[in-house]
């Protein structure tokens, strides 16, 4: 099924468990409640895409494309499930997912600038997560948890229409190697 084309679908409750959605085409699509446990969703686009609760545990999201669409559109992620998700290198710039829990996500070269990460986690309580070169330049950070995170290569520049929006950040326990912060207000 790689390479389907369902833009602007209306796709809720949709399931799509364990197929191979590579290249699949989902921008401006509904697909609020979609069911994606362990789908192959490598180089997929959801650009401007409902994925409001969303079942993505276990999924392969390799180097997709969730973040907002030509006209500004952002990705809707509100209460997406992501137990075992790889976001290697996934483009989710300007995506809205507030209280996202990444804590179990495979997070490396992951783009979330001006992304909307209010309260996100990104612990791991039985071991240290690690973000390796993850990008969250811009990103609305407000209360997100990096308690037990290893940081590495990771950047946190604020623009200035960002400036503090990094307020309440947890940083437990947290080893920094190569953090870029820059134009920072706290």
């Amino acid at each position: 099924m790689s390479e389907i084309h369902l833009e602007g679908a209306k796709l809720s409750y949709a399931h799509f468990e364990g197929a191979d959605l590579r290249n699949a085409h989902f921008e401006g699509a509904d697909l609020t409640n979609a069911y994606f446990e362990s789908a192959d969703l490598r180089y997929a686009h959801f650009e401007g895409a409902d994925l409001t609760e969303a079942i993505l545990n276990k999924a392969k999201l390799n180097e997709a494309h969730l973040e907002k669409d030509s006209n500004g559109k952002a990705t809707t992620l509100y209460g997406a499930k992501f137990d075992g998700t790889n976001l290697t290198k996934t483009h989710l710039q300007g995506a809205k997912m507030p209280e996202a829990d990444l804590r179990t996500a495979i997070l490396k070269e992951t783009h979330f600038e001006e992304a909307n990460l209010f309260h996100a986690i990104f612990f791991n309580e039985t071991q240290g997560k690690e973000l390796f070169s993850v990008n969250f330049n811009g990103a609305i950070l407000t209360l997100a948890n990096f308690t037990n995170t290893y940081l590495s290569e990771v950047h946190l520049n604020n623009h200035p229409a960002a400036n503090k929006l990094v307020l309440g950040m947890r940083f437990l326990r947290v080893q920094v190697l190569a953090i870029q912060i820059l134009k920072m207000q706290i």
